[in-house]
């Protein structure tokens, strides 16, 4: 069984809303999500030549999909149209 943890962050308050609306718009997550996406890539991203991603970057879009698509995430959507 794996465990998780939380961590907190301080941003400027009007970065954090720009960030939830884009993210809610363009790709239809929160900012936690997002966050995931980023750090699970930034973990499993094999060379050090950077470490900004963008949307449109196949490899990015690639972990995206696979992380969508995975139970835990299909478990948490379903959870959520249950109580829509």
């Amino acid at each position: 069984m794996s465990s998780s943890s939380q961590f907190l962050i301080r941003i400027d308050k009007d970065l954090k809303l720009s960030a939830q609306k884009k993210a809610n718009e363009e790709l239809g997550i929160g900012l936690g999500t997002l966050t995931k996406l980023f750090l699970k890539y930034f973990v499993g991203k094999k060379t050090k030549s950077t470490l900004a991603f963008y949307v449109g970057d196949q490899e990015f879009d690639k972990i995206l999909d696979a992380t969508l698509r995975s139970k835990k995430a299909k478990n948490a959507f379903s959870k959520l149209s249950k109580s829509i």
